[in-house]
């Protein structure tokens, strides 16, 4: 897949194209083969600590407390919860989903 052109970078103090909290999903994550073969269970998880990190204003990243509850209400139980948090932690070994931002070197 041929990169795509990057998007000039915003001025400082210009207005933001966002109101509120969001998520950045990449071109290269959302197309990769691991993001398009998640289970929905997989994806239910990823969805409930996406809206759980934007509750917390992304000040709690690493440190996000999602209770049973959170995931019961997202529609994942506790044997899918398990089995769905193993392929997470087999995808984050990949380095498919959790990256070392440059700024942490």
């Amino acid at each position: 897949m041929a990169a795509s052109p990057k998007a000039p970078p915003r001025k400082k103090g210009a207005p933001s194209l966002f109101d509120g909290n969001f998520v950045i999903h990449t071109l290269e994550m959302r197309a990769s083969p691991a993001w398009r073969g998640l289970p929905d269970d997989a994806r239910r998880l990823i969805d409930r600590l996406e809206v759980e990190h934007m509750r917390r204003h992304g000040l709690q990243n690493g440190n996000l407390v999602c209770l049973y509850d959170h995931f019961v209400e997202a529609g994942i139980n506790e044997v899918v919860r398990s089995i769905v948090m193993a392929e997470m932690i087999a995808l984050q070994k990949s380095d498919f989903y959790l990256k070392k931002l440059p700024s942490e070197d």
